[in-house]
């Protein structure tokens, strides 16, 4: 048991320190670009912002790259440290840093507001606007990201940087700003259920736009959440209510769902 337990704390390990050694490299890539080279702290400086399991600390860093540096992937010098192999994602994470600056500094937003805001547009006609240029977005990254690398890596490599590519080019967080600017009402007042009639106006815009697939979508939902129950179970019910689904009782043992009429009358 206690060689079990050691294994799986040495492959949660291995798996978070190789994920932390991408991002390093990839923090690595501009300054070994103009020969300037990285210290440890302008690494940690540098990965304060990013999506990292833990942050890292100084003293972290300077074991990650020792590890690279015996691994062949860094050298150092005058204190500094440089890519050995520079183009390790072939620039994949600089472009994807552009793509999010792209929506940062608001470029996608105006280009989509100059459709939106021309007179005479209803609410129909910005929906389909925002959606068209946001679809649009989200799909030149997504066809971005087939495109093959010039390096040959291993496939596990490979596939950990599409998926850091597509997670820091789209970025919904950003996206979310420039869709609130067309919707009439308060969010404020519509995430706390107070403006019922303004989230009835956007559903029906919605649905005339793109007529059934919200449907399609929450139909979908419904068939997803499994009502199946362990009838060996002796069950403890307790109310829950599932987002889009209503009020439903759970087993805390099974975790089957049932609805009130369905409960086991009580004996």
């Amino acid at each position: 048991m206690k060689n079990d337990r050691n294994e799986r704390t040495n492959k949660r390990y291995n798996t978070t320190s190789d994920y932390n050694k991408l991002f390093i490299r990839r923090a690595m890539l501009l300054s070994s670009a103009n020969k300037e080279g990285i210290t440890a702290e302008e690494i940690v400086n540098r990965l304060a912002s990013r999506k990292l399991p833990k942050r890292l600390t100084v003293r972290t860093v300077h074991r990650l790259l020792n590890q690279l540096f015996a691994e062949d992937r860094v050298f150092k010098l005058n204190k500094k440290y440089f890519l050995k192999d520079l183009f390790i994602d072939d620039g994949w994470s600089v472009f994807a840093e552009f793509l999010n600056e792209f929506q940062i500094q608001n470029r996608l937003n105006k280009i989509a507001l100059l459709k939106m805001y021309s007179d005479g547009q209803t609410l129909e006609d910005m929906i389909l606007n925002f959606g068209n240029v946001i679809g649009a977005f989200v799909t030149y990254v997504l066809i971005e990201s087939l495109k093959p690398n010039e390096r040959l890596i291993s496939i596990s490599e490979r596939t950990q940087i599409s998926k850091d590519f597509l997670q820091d080019a789209v970025n919904m967080q950003l996206i979310l700003p420039s869709l609130l600017r067309i919707l009439p009402g308060s969010p404020d007042r519509m995430i706390m259920g107070k403006d019922q009639e303004s989230l009835e106006k956007i559903a029906s815009a919605y649905n005339t736009v793109y007529p059934g697939f919200s449907e399609l979508l929450d139909d979908s939902f419904r068939k997803y959440i499994s009502f199946d129950r362990d009838k060996s179970c002796e069950h403890e019910w307790h109310r829950i209510n599932i987002h889009k689904i209503g009020e439903r009782f759970e087993c805390r043992k099974c975790l089957g769902l049932v609805e009130e009429k369905d409960l086991e009358p009580i004996t």
